[in-house]
């Protein structure tokens, strides 16, 4: 199977080859699946997230000035 392809169906997906970053179905197949998904996709979603949550509250940056 190829990933690329799989994640644009059309039947399965609402504008296939949009960039859209609020979209809600999470069932891409980037990191693969079942016993061949990525050893390291937890850690990505983690790394992914923590800007967000920073980005909701700006006291928690350290101060990045000097």
């Amino acid at each position: 199977m190829l990933f690329g392809t799989a994640n644009r169906d059309e039947r399965k997906w609402v504008q296939p080859d949009a960039f859209r970053i609020d979209r809600k179905n999470s069932d891409h197949l980037g990191f693969g699946f079942g016993v061949h998904s990525c050893a390291g996709m937890h850690l990505v979603r983690l790394e992914i997230e923590r800007p967000c949550l920073l980005a909701q509250r700006p006291s928690a940056c350290p101060n990045r000035a000097g």
